[in-house]
């Protein structure tokens, strides 16, 4: 099980960083964090936006799984570190 965990935490960080490198290319700019939605587990939020709030309600325990992210050893300490990983790996992939 943790193996499967593993694999698809990978697998997100790898959606996300995707993810922040497309938008950047169409619009010139990083995303905005609260349209990180999908991906707000990799890094401690500066806050919970209205859509961060909708993911947390959606098993009908949003209180048990704020604390959880309050607690939770993100990979990132913030969504600024995040965009900097970003960034470094659209210089590996452009090379």
């Amino acid at each position: 099980m943790k193996n499967n965990r593993d694999k698809r935490e990978k697998r997100q960080l790898k959606e996300a960083v995707e993810y922040v490198l497309e938008y950047k290319k169409r619009f010139k700019t990083y995303p905005p964090e609260e349209k990180m939605d999908e991906y707000f587990f990799l890094f401690k939020p500066s806050r919970i936006y209205t859509k961060y709030r909708s993911q947390l309600e959606l098993m009908g325990n949003y209180h048990e799984t704020l604390k959880k992210l309050s607690t939770y050893h993100t990979k990132f300490s913030s969504y600024k570190d995040f965009l900097n990983y970003c960034n470094k790996q659209e210089m590996v992939f452009s090379k």
